[in-house]
């Protein structure tokens, strides 16, 4: 996933802002705001405190680099979604295999499109707080054509 790493320098200019009034804003190092800026640190957890202290979302970020149409006006579809969500809540791939109780292994083949058990996927998702039908579609079947994301007995939000 490749994240707009420039508009992090376009938005510390338009406030007005030195790399080092933005790293204190931010509580990170001034030689972080660089590496950032240069799209050499995206630590998630860094990333996040970044885009708070200038009061634009991860997602801005993530938008239009990483939709299948270049366009940033529609959501991008499907595991890389997770990634996104992710993310923009600033936590660790370890984070969310702790909110959904999996371990981190399976949130990175996840991510990966290599793990797609839809009860895994769903659990995943409540813990992101995000329906598993958003991520695919109205149709809510998963890309390899088997069905329902949810596992027997739950309701989709």
């Amino acid at each position: 996933m490749e994240v707009r790493t420039e508009q992090i320098a376009i938005e510390r200019m338009a406030k007005g802002w030195t790399r080092v009034e933005l790293a204190q804003a931010a509580k990170v190092s001034t030689a972080t705001i660089t590496r950032l800026e240069q799209g050499k640190h995206l630590r998630p957890s860094t990333l996040y405190r970044v885009c708070v202290a200038l009061g634009i979302s991860v997602k801005a970020l993530l938008g239009a680099s990483a939709l299948p149409d270049g366009s940033g006006t529609n959501k991008p579809r499907g595991v890389e979604q997770i990634a996104i969500e992710r993310m923009a809540k600033g936590w660790t791939q370890v984070e969310l295999a702790q909110a959904a109780k999996v371990d981190k292994e399976t949130i990175a083949r996840l991510e990966q499109g290599k793990h797609l058990r839809p009860s895994t996927l769903y659990r995943v998702c409540i813990a992101l707080g995000i329906s598993v039908k958003s991520l695919f579609g109205a149709s809510a079947t998963m890309p390899d054509g088997r069905g329902t994301n949810k596992p027997r007995g739950a309701a989709l939000k």
